[in-house]
């Protein structure tokens, strides 16, 4: 190939290339790299013009670089690994010599780079001496190149194509670009036709084709590989279409498909930006302008984004506090971000909220920006205020329901109250030592024989003890208690203790009560309206039906409840006559409106063909949040008789003496009051339920009758309003005989020939209907006060539209805020509250409730929308319909984690403690402030007679002598806090005790102290010490005679050692003398065996004199005296190994001492005893190639421990005993010199310092020896 064809190949190249000289500096010390060449994407990675380059200094364009550079034309086979100065990507750089001072470098992505260029290290040809200086570079490099001809046919391929590719080139030659077995696709995933392949269109059209990504399919793994492909077409002289065009392209997929993620992730960002509920901005750092804000700080702030765009939010006065942005900025920190701080805000007029701000700096475009987020907490921190109002009265409640703790002792009969539970049953709070015939004589008599059968079915396992009772106080009161408690059994199962908690629940019982009265009253008021109501589901189910319905409907409740209204299959129409669609019922009007339907006129033909004329009124009933509707209330009243009073009134008109009897005789028999005034407003007629009401108003005018101006006037208002044209129905209330009643009241006027003459009155007594209503209402704010109280929350379900409807605690209970309307999908939305371990059995729970028609009671633990776990306790009823199947459910939730906490804390108290007590080894015994006993340990009641003692005072137990001594020793203790003695005590088999007892006062908050005992028996180390002390006695003059003895035999080897000092060296000289007087003057004459003889003379006598030398060493280190010091054993070990080796040993052997415990000890015998260890070392270690030695120290038990370790020829452990023996040799003389004496000496010395040493070796593996010293002198010898 041409060299012009390489060159605008890697010209072309998706990887940096530039052609450097080296040069020496003129004008300062060094070296500089002057540009030649580059290519397009060097110059882009410097975001430099190619103009600017050629000739520049590469010091000045990338100052990093070219450091780097320098030092590697040195090494051209090593590479350098940076970050990119504008993107921060990682690169690597690699340097090609071409020539003399003359450089090529090649960048690329540090991800590509160990595989873009290859380099042959074998090679002694220089990477551009060949006939191309860049044909190597086509070879080596991993940047696909593929040549085609005219036809498009593949001709030639470099080897990074075929490894790209996936083809070798014999597999690639004779394929085309259209070839559509490539797979190529675009990067949104159409399909990239081959004639669009830009090496067919470079052919096709003579041009470049630039930088184009496509997606092929690797056929040796089955994966798209992306690709960013450059074709450049080649033409023969004279010759206008392109002979043959080169495609180069790089495996781009890691940036493929990150782009991918980098704009997915753009978008996710864009959507949580513009969705975000919280205020969300970005502004730059440096002046504070805003330059993008999100749709919620828009709508939330009341500012256009064209207000906001380029303003500072004091600009826009977000600051009530000018200081508080600054304070912010000022915590931004190192970190360079700050969350949620809580500030007060400004909005647009001025507008208060409340937000938590969070800033954060980031780059853009290499400038700082601060993105602030502002979560609007107003709505929150009001709610936390009410929230604390509502806890502060929940604390006020729960001190006022009076939980009381009980513990009861089964074995010993004994129960203990604390304050609250004695306050609970009106006994003094002083009051201890109860019993548990006591207690049971508080129970009423009634409930005394159950609870018995209850907690003996408790203690035999059978049930958990949950109960309710009633107790009669001292004071005669009868209050209902609900108990709570669970068994603690021994090893073998025996319940011995039972803990638990008491609460008074009178209030609730009685509130139950008045809420079942309640309820009762309210059935009974609704079922003896003589109105007709109705109460319907927001489904359109009807919940209630009273007797008025069923008369008019002629259908019984049984038949309606639970069933729609629009199916019950009645006639219903307008006044006028019209037939009334289903969805044209008032209450569906109101259901699907939310709007209330007042006084309209229908006409009923029931089941029995029998037609009414009905005013119906119908009332939307909302949530506890007032939002969702979930109720509509239809009440009507029967006017059949109304409307023919009215129709008999105008016939009567008409046919007056005819009709005027019968409209009479209606008007008297009417159910309600009636009158007529003309108009002038006196009075012209009343029936007889008026007259009984009002007396007689025929001729009198409002001005007639005794009653305040304000009634009076609203009289004449209403009167002069119907006599204008109005027609008024309003509610209003009068008194009679002494009651307050409530009335419907009609007033419309009286038309004769369009001219009105008078007013009629309608008084319907509505009484009952309005109390049924406000009953209603007082039993939903009853039951939603006791659920506060209570911790309770209710719901309903309905099975057959999978709806639930939520009381405000229950959503309160679960976190929840916000709107509170009935739930959709309720049982899918409640099992998301419930943890995953419990679904499961919560699941099973259900289904054998609906099963078995059983109630549910169960216990389960739910994730609140806070991420808070809490325990709910959940009783719910199963109501049937007409054919028993479940038709709904209503229940109860109670949220009990803080009393199974407190259960479960002390259930874990009592444990430990009950632990403690009994496997401490002491004994210890715990009095009440009278000092009678009411607790003993294992240990106490096995070695003294406790059941005795329990509950009794000293007086009654002990002598009078001892009980003086005892409440001296009490109340010494008490007052001081703490006091012990030794006293004897009387066992259990009569036997005299030495005790060491300590007391000890036990305050306990808010009740009387307590006194703790701890008895230890002392009576076998007194023993003990007396028989010390007479052992003593005889051991001192058995010291003082084996210490003369012991001294005499010192002098005597005294005298031995002077005499083999000196009388044994006079002839061992002597010897050694007269063999080297041989030696050096007879030397001639004695021939070769003479010579030898005197050798093995001089030996033996040098020997003989190092035997006598290391016999009074080891003599020497049992007499001497010893004389302590603190020592720095790693110090003085190091400094024997000086000692011991000279520069020659030292300089072959690896010598490793570790830091070593500090010392106690005679300093001299120390540190021979690392000289004869480290010379044995440095002796067994000569014939090693590498020999090492090493020391090393810890401390255990108040010991120091050293171990010295070589890999010389080690030894046979077979004869370790021989190892420490004076003169003992485990190697032959001629194979290591030394006389035996050595570890004889160490071992000598160790135990005089009352330490051992022991040894561990293996044959031709190196030998440890190991000694351990006490760190105090007791032990010394």
């Amino acid at each position: 190939m041409a060299k012009d064809h390489f060159y605008k190949m890697l010209m072309d190249a998706p990887v940096a290339w530039a052609r450097l000289m080296l040069k020496a500096e003129v004008e300062k010390p060094g070296k500089c790299l002057l540009i030649t060449e580059v290519n397009t994407t060097f110059s882009n990675l410097v975001a430099k013009d190619v103009k600017q380059l050629i000739n520049a200094d590469l010091s000045e364009i990338f100052e990093e670089l070219s450091v780097h550079i320098i030092d590697l034309t040195e090494n051209p086979d090593k590479r350098f690994y940076f970050k990119d100065p504008l993107s921060f990507c990682p690169l690597s750089c690699k340097v090609y010599p071409a020539g003399d001072s003359v450089f090529d470098i090649v960048i690329a992505f540090e991800k590509d780079a160990p595989a873009l260029l290859k380099h042959e290290e074998d090679s002694d040809e220089p990477m551009f001496d060949c006939k191309s200086k860049y044909k190597q570079l086509y070879e080596f490099m991993m940047l696909g190149v593929v040549y085609q001809n005219a036809d498009g046919l593949i001709i030639s391929a470099n080897p990074a194509a075929e490894s790209i590719l996936g083809l070798s080139l014999d597999q690639l030659k004779g394929r085309t670009s259209i070839d559509p077995a490539w797979g190529a696709v675009h990067e949104d995933g159409s399909d990239f036709p081959g004639e669009e392949h830009p090496a067919m269109v470079s052919l096709r059209t003579g041009k470049p084709v630039i930088n184009k990504i496509m997606g092929i399919l690797n056929p040796r793994d089955g994966q798209t590989k992306w690709i960013l492909v450059n074709a450049h077409p080649e033409f023969r002289k004279g010759e206008e279409k392109p002979f043959r065009v080169f495609t180069t392209f790089l495996d781009v997929t890691e940036s493929v498909e990150a782009k991918a993620i980098l704009l997915e992730k753009e978008e996710k960002f864009r959507v949580a930006f513009q969705l975000s509920p919280d205020l969300i901005s970005i502004s730059r750092y440096k002046d504070g302008k805003y330059i993008d804000v999100n749709e919620q700080f828009v709508n939330l702030t009341g500012y256009s984004r064209e207000e906001i765009i380029g303003k500072t939010s004091h600009e826009l006065n977000f600051w009530p506090n000018p200081d508080d942005r600054s304070r912010l900025m000022e915590m931004l920190g190192e970190n360079k971000c700050t969350k949620n701080v809580e500030l007060e805000l400004n909005l647009k007029g001025n507008r208060p909220i409340t937000g938590l701000v969070s800033f954060s700096v980031f780059d853009i475009d290499g400038e700082p920006h601060l993105l602030s987020f502002i979560k609007d907490i107003t709505e929150r921190k009001n709610n936390q205020e009410q929230m604390k109002l509502l806890l502060d009265r929940i604390d006020l409640a729960t001190e006022t329901a009076g939980f009381g703790v009980w513990e009861w002792d089964i074995t010993q009969n004994t129960l203990v109250w604390d304050k609250q539970m004695l306050s609970l049953y009106g006994l003094d709070q002083h009051e201890t030592g109860l019993t548990f015939e006591q207690w049971l004589a508080f129970i009423h008599p009634d409930d005394r024989n159950r609870l018995e059968d209850v907690l003996q079915q408790v203690l035999d396992g059978k049930y958990r003890f949950d109960t309710e009772f009633r107790i009669i106080c001292l004071d005669n009161t009868e209050k209902y208690i609900r108990a709570t408690g669970k068994v603690i059994r021994d090893n073998e199962g025996h319940a011995w203790k039972m803990i638990g908690v008491n609460y008074d629940i009178s209030e609730e019982r009685l509130s139950k009560a008045a809420l079942l009265d309640s309820q009762q009253l309210y059935k009974q008021v609704i079922s003896a309206s003589s109105e007709g109501i109705i109460l319907m589901a927001e489904d359109g189910r009807i919940l209630t039906w009273n007797y008025a319905a069923e008369r008019i409907f002629a259908t019984p409740s049984t038949d309606a409840v639970g069933r729609y209204v629009i199916s019950l299959g009645h006639s219903i129409f307008n006044e006028d006559g019209t037939y009334l669609n289903g969805d044209e019922y008032p209450s569906m009007v109101t259901l699907k409106t939310g709007k209330p339907v007042q006084n309209k006129i229908l006409k009923v033909i029931n089941k029995e063909n029998e037609t009414f004329l009905i005013k119906v009124n119908t009332n939307p009933l909302f949530g506890s949040d007032g939002g969702n509707l979930f109720r509509v209330l239809i009440t009507f009243s029967d006017i059949t008789g109304l409307k023919a009073a009215e129709i008999k009134a105008t016939n009567a008109k008409e046919k007056a003496e005819e009709k005027e009897a019968m409209l009479r005789a209606i008007i008297e028999n009417a159910p309600f009051e009636i009158w007529a005034r003309d108009e002038n407003q006196a009075g012209i007629l009343e029936n007889h339920k008026a007259f009984k009401h009002f007396g007689s108003i025929v001729g009198k005018i409002p001005e007639d009758f005794v009653t305040s101006e304000e009634v009076l006037s609203l009289w004449k208002s209403n009167n002069r309003r119907v006599l204008a044209g109005e027609t008024i129905d309003d509610e209003c209330i009068y008194e009679v005989n002494g009651e307050r009643r409530t009335y419907q009241q009609i007033i419309a006027p009286i038309y004769n020939q369009q001219k009105i003459e008078g007013i009629v009155g309608f008084n319907i007594d509505i009484t009952e209907k309005k109390n049924a209503e406000n009953t209603l209402k007082l039993r939903e704010q009853i039951f939603k006060k006791a659920q506060r109280l209570a911790a309770l929350g209710s719901f309903e379900y309905t099975f057959s539209d999978n709806i639930g409807v939520l009381s405000e605690n229950l959503y309160r209970l679960l976190g929840v805020t916000g709107e509170m309307s009935p739930l959709r999908n309720a049982l899918e939305t409640v099992r998301s509250f419930i943890l995953e371990d419990d679904i499961q059995a919560a699941r099973a729970q259900f289904s054998d409730a609906l099963n078995s028609r059983k109630d549910i009671n169960t216990v389960f633990r739910i994730k609140r929308s806070d991420g808070a776990v809490r325990s709910f306790h959940v009783r719910a009823d199963i109501n049937p319909d007409d054919n028993g199947n479940p038709f709904s459910m209503t229940g109860l939730v109670q949220d009990i984690t803080e009393r199974l906490r407190a259960e479960e804390a002390l259930k874990q108290s009592e444990a430990r403690l009950s632990s403690f007590m009994n496997y401490v080894p002491a004994m210890i015994m715990i009095k009440d402030r009278k000092s009678r006993p009411f607790y003993a340990n294992h240990n106490l009641r096995l070695l003294f007679p406790y059941e005795n003692w329990h509950g009794k005072t000293p007086a009654e137990i002990f002598p009078e002598i001892e009980v003086e001594f005892m409440k001296l020793k009490d109340k010494e203790a008490m007052k001081s806090g703490y006091v012990s003695f030794e006293d004897i005590w009387i066992d259990r088999a009569g036997n005299n005790v030495i005790c060491y007892v300590q007391k000890f006062r036990i305050s306990i908050p808010g009740a009387d102290p307590l006194l703790g005992e701890i008895i230890t028996d002392i009576t076998y180390r007194k023993k003990a010490e007396d028989e010390i002390r007479s052992l003593n006695a005889t051991l001192e003059k058995r010291i003082e005679d084996r210490t003369s003895a012991l001294l005499e035999a010192n002098k005597e080897l005294e005298a031995f050692a002077y005499s083999v000092s000196h009388d044994l060296r006079a002839p061992l000289r002597a010897i050694d003398g007269f063999a080297r007087i041989l030696h050096e003057d007879f030397y001639e004459k004695l021939g070769v065996e003479g010579k030898k003889v005197c050798d093995v003379i001089q030996d033996n006598a040098e020997l003989m004199g190092q035997l006598i030398d290391d016999l009074l060493a080891f003599s020497r280190t049992g007499r001497s005296e010893l004389s302590y010091s603190r020592i720095n054993m790693q110090k003085l070990a190091k400094a024997a190994y000086l000692d011991v080796a000279d520069q020659t040993q030292r300089n072959r052997i690896t010598f490793n001492c570790e830091p070593l415990p500090f010392l106690m000890a005679d300093h001299s015998l120390m540190k021979q005893v690392w000289i004869n260890l480290i010379s044995n070392a440095v002796k067994f270690t000569a014939r090693e190639e590498n020999p090492v030695i090493t020391i090393k120290g810890w401390t255990e038990d108040n010991y120091g421990f050293y171990q010295i370790s070589d890999n010389g020829v080690g030894f046979n452990m077979k004869y370790a005993d021989k190892l420490f023996g004076v003169f003992q040799r485990l190697h032959k003389f001629k194979e290591f010199e030394g006389t035996g004496a050595g570890l004889a000496i160490v071992k000598r010395i160790v135990q005089r310092h009352g330490g051992e040493i022991n040894a561990n070796a293996e044959i031709n593996a190196g030998a440890a020896f190991v000694f351990k010293l006490p760190f105090d002198k007791g032990h010394v010898i």
